[in-house]
């Protein structure tokens, strides 16, 4: 009876603990893969709208620059259109 009871441990019992341990390890490590790449969507997704977000940016600093110059050469030729005063004399 012995004999047969250490037969079953060891052909049955011990080969299924493995087995099962082996497929809970391999559960576990699909699933931290699977979080893993949820969390680099998402960090790709914030990272895809912070991109938008510095490119509408500069587009407006862009237009703020230009849109000034553009003023400073219109003051600038306004400035020039102005008849000329008569410059004080030296003192």
């Amino acid at each position: 009876m012995d004999e047969e009871l250490v037969a079953i441990l060891l052909f049955v019992t011990i080969p299924t603990i493995l087995f099962f341990t082996v497929v809970h390890r391999w559960l576990k490590m699909k699933e931290r893969r699977l979080e893993l790449e949820a969390e680099q969507a998402k960090t790709a997704r914030h990272q895809g709208k912070g991109d938008r977000e510095l490119e509408q940016r500069v587009r407006v600093l862009e237009q703020i620059v230009v849109d000034s110059g553009a003023q400073t050469a219109s003051q600038i030729d306004a400035l020039r259109s102005l008849p000329r005063m008569e410059s004080e004399p030296d003192r």
